[in-house]
């Protein structure tokens, strides 16, 4: 569970101010780790907080890319799993 623990990481570090560019970073080694172990929700949580991410740093329609993957992943599981910020993109 590597990858849950990149983004848990990360997730701490963006609160304690880290540069966007590296909480981009990390969080693709996040979903690096988890699509190698097949954890689909974990991944898309994953794929949700990056397009977070990119969302924060004016990069829509990548955001917007990583949104399609995770909620395609969580809407296969239960559609209430798909955050509400993130339903409108």
């Amino acid at each position: 569970m590597k990858g849950v623990a990149y983004r848990y990481s990360t997730l701490q570090q963006r609160k304690e101010g880290a540069e966007t560019t590296h909480v981009i970073h990390a969080l693709k080694r996040s979903v690096s780790y988890l699509e190698s172990c097949g954890h689909q929700i974990e991944l898309a949580k994953s794929k949700v907080e990056l397009a977070r991410e990119y969302l924060l740093f004016g990069k829509r329609k990548k955001a917007m890319e990583w949104v399609e993957t995770a909620a395609r992943g969580l809407y296969s599981f239960n559609d209430a799993l798909v955050p509400d910020d993130i339903r409108p993109l």
